[in-house]
C-alpha cells in the first residue's frame, strides 16, 4: 500500500517550505513522478522513489534529525502525538538523521509500522515468559544464584578448608588405632555428609517457597 501524504506533510519530512514542494510536483519538477491526483486532493507518493531521493537530498546539513524531525512534523498535525517528549518506543531512534531513517525504513510511515510490529512482538515475548512462569517452567536467575549457587558455594568452601583439616586429622588417627578401612570410610562419608545435608535442605526449601 503506498504512502500518499499531503504536501505540506511532505514539506515537513524534507524539512523544506511548503511552496517548494508545490513547485516540484508541477510538471517537469522532480517530484512530478511521485505526484498523485489532482486539484485540492493531489498527494505525493512518499514511497515513490523520486520522493525518497528528495528528502535524502533536502536532509544533509539539517538541523532536525529522523524521528525527532517526524515528531516535530505530526506534532503540528494535531493533539495525537505528545507535545512533551517522543514515544518510548521510538527512543532508540530519536539520534537518526533523516537519510538514515529513509535509508532503512523507506519512511516515517514505515518506520512507525516497523516500530509497532516490534513492539508487538516484545509484548507477546512478555507474555510467552509470564505463562511459562506461572506454570512453573520458568524460575529467576536470582533465585537460581542466591537459592542454589551461592549455598552450593558456601558448603564446597566449608568443606575444602575446615572439612578437610578435620578429615585428614581423624582419619590418620584412626589408621594409627587401628581401624579398618570400612570403618575409616564411613566416618568420612558421614563427614561429607554433614556439609552437603543442610545445603540440600535449604535448596529444596528455597525451590518450595519460590
Amino acid at each position: 500500500m503506498e504512502n500518499h501524504v499531503t504536501k505540506a506533510r511532505f514539506a515537513r519530512m524534507a524539512n523544506v517550505e511548503p511552496r517548494e514542494i508545490t513547485a516540484a510536483s508541477h510538471v517537469g519538477g522532480c517530484l512530478h513522478e511521485a505526484t498523485v491526483g489532482q486539484g485540492p486532493k493531489q498527494r505525493i507518493n512518499a514511497d515513490h522513489p523520486v520522493a525518497l531521493a528528495y528528502i535524502q537530498k533536502h536532509s544533509v546539513g539539517k538541523k532536525l534529525t529522523g524521528v525527532r524531525a517526524v515528531y516535530e512534523a505530526r506534532k503540528k498535525e494535531g493533539p495525537s502525538m505528545s507535545s512533551s517528549a517522543i514515544p518510548e518506543e521510538m527512543q532508540a531512534f530519536a539520534e537518526m538523521t533523516i537519510r538514515e531513517v529513509v535509508e532503512k525504513f523507506g519512511t516515517d510511515h514505515r518506520m512507525v509500522d516497523y516500530l509497532r510490529a516490534l513492539k508487538e512482538i516484545e509484548t507477546i515475548d512478555a507474555t510467552r515468559v509470564k505463562n511459562a512462569k506461572a506454570r512453573g517452567e520458568l524460575i529467576h536467575k536470582d533465585l537460581v544464584l542466591q537459592g542454589i549457587i551461592e549455598p552450593i558455594d558456601a558448603s564446597y568452601r566449608k568443606m575444602l578448608t575446615d572439612g578437610a583439616k578435620t578429615i585428614a586429622r581423624r582419619a590418620v588417627a584412626m589408621v594409627g588405632s587401628g581401624m579398618d578401612v570400612d570403618e575409616i570410610e564411613k566416618f568420612v562419608c558421614d563427614q561429607l555428609g554433614s556439609f552437603i545435608r543442610p545445603t540440600k535442605a535449604k535448596i529444596q526449601k528455597v525451590i518450595s517457597d519460590g
